[in-house]
């Protein structure tokens, strides 16, 4: 049995570990925090419970790909519930955007009956997103949308979602703009149960497979011996001999650990990839029955906010999320709310995050009459702690940022120079769970294929 490694329990790891045990490997998952999850992990405060990253899933309708690949994971046994669809707020007005396209289009075309015609247009050309790969990769998502839709208002309703993605005028492909768009306007979804109970059962599955998942070890570095792997030493100095690893880390850190064992070439390319950047949030417990629960997450925007050229210091955009709930499957009222912006503090002091996370509730106070009086209790996180718990460099939150003027530099490979070393996660694929779920089979296939060649 051929022994495999995977550095990193976020979700693309926990996937890669347990398609690589399905398909017979003697898996070992490691992971350098006490807990497994990563990006998706959950905490709990005062008895409230918080997401990190999995604030809402794309794509989980009855039929769709990530659905199959979901029940084939097991993680569809989990609370999941669909909310209704999306909210955009622009300066005092706002616009509900439904699930599935039909209820979509409908909507716009109500809010924008002179649009209509583009409005329908635009939602053909996403929901064939399927059929432009990889033609998408090379073409602006910004030019796409001035071309397509005239009218400005609604060019920045249909971006006003753009914390799911990070926006760029300049660089942002049409590919990833319409893939992460397609997935939520045909469905979206919460985790009742929050992100660490899908991390839990994943590697619960991979110890039913006979894998093993194992926390509190930092790998030191990937080892190899005539142009292929040949294992891995930890920070304590033991060695975990193995013919395959697969990272799930940043690809910059697996260039890093991988040293001499990876062309000076390619670990100088991956090492240069720019990152995208990484939220302040602002995470509330509610005072008891002073919220109604909302089935949508809302994106507030000043009037003036330039969404395909975000700025981080000034305060234009935030996402509210409401918060998972253990204890009711739709609660009547909410029992936390999570305030995410790419507006940071102007330090890391207690000060300036109690500031901006005091200004971001004033800020959708608006939406949300009130809120200041609702709020028991808040806790913030910047980049610099995400930074901390995941070692993603600078807290990124989508992985690399992808350049449709260089969509073969910017879009990484699963399979890398070194024979036996793959990879995982968000970046060489796409963000959140409909990227890194197809990314973890896409790196399986490689692995596959590169066993049959040899």
């Amino acid at each position: 049995m051929k022994r495999a490694v995977v550095i990193g329990a976020g979700l693309g790891g926990l996937e890669t570990g347990l398609l690589l045990a399905r398909s017979g490997y003697s898996v070992t998952v490691l992971e350098q925090q006490a807990r497994v999850g990563g990006c998706i992990q959950s905490f709990s405060r005062r008895g409230t419970l918080f997401d990190t990253g999995l604030h809402c899933v794309g794509g989980l309708e009855e039929g769709s790909l990530l659905r199959k690949r979901a029940e084939e994971l097991g993680f569809m046994k989990l609370p999941w519930i669909r909310m209704a669809g999306e909210e955009v707020v622009i300066g005092s007005s706002s616009y509900f955007l439904p699930s599935g396209y039909d209820a979509f289009g409908k909507a716009l075309a109500e809010y924008f009956p002179a649009s209509a015609e583009e409005i329908k247009k635009y939602c053909e050309d996403l929901s064939s997103i399927d059929s432009r790969y990889p033609e998408w990769t090379s073409e602006s998502a910004y030019e796409y949308l001035c071309r397509t839709i005239s009218d400005p208002l609604l060019r920045k309703v249909l971006s006003g979602t753009s914390l799911k993605l990070e926006l760029s005028s300049e660089s942002l492909p049409l590919y990833v703009f319409a893939r992460i768009n397609d997935s939520y306007i045909r469905s979206s979804w919460r985790l009742t149960a929050g992100g660490s109970a899908l991390a839990e059962a994943l590697a619960m599955e991979i110890l039913s497979e006979g894998g093993r998942v194992v926390t509190g070890f930092r790998v030191k570095s990937i080892d190899s011996s005539d142009g292929a792997v040949c294992g891995v030493t930890l920070d304590n100095g033991n060695s975990l001999p193995c013919e395959l690893v697969v990272s799930s880390i940043h690809p910059a850190l697996t260039a890093g650990l991988a040293g001499a064992g990876l062309r000076k070439i390619y670990s100088k390319r991956i090492s240069g990839l720019s990152n995208t950047s990484g939220f302040f949030t602002v995470n509330i417990r509610l005072k008891e029955g002073s919220l109604k629960y909302l089935d949508r997450n809302v994106y507030i925007h000043s009037e003036e906010a330039d969404l395909w050229n975000p700025r981080a210091d000034r305060l234009e955009s935030v996402m509210v999320s409401f918060g998972p709930s253990e204890e009711r499957t739709v609660p009547e009222y909410a029992g936390s709310i999570d305030l995410l912006t790419r507006t940071l503090p102007k330090d890391n002091s207690i000060a300036a995050r109690k500031s901006l996370a005091e200004e971001c509730i004033r800020f959708v106070s608006g939406r949300f009459p009130g809120l200041a009086d609702m709020v028991e209790a808040f806790w913030t996180s910047t980049p610099s702690t995400y930074e901390k718990f995941t070692s993603i460099p600078g807290g990124s939150a989508y992985g690399t940022i992808k350049d449709w003027r260089s969509p073969e530099t910017t879009f990484l490979s699963s399979r890398t120079p070194l024979r036996g070393l793959f990879l995982a996660g968000g970046s060489p694929g796409l963000h959140g769970v409909f990227g890194v779920t197809m990314t973890s089979y896409r790196t399986l296939d490689e692995i596959l294929s590169s066993e049959n060649n040899i």
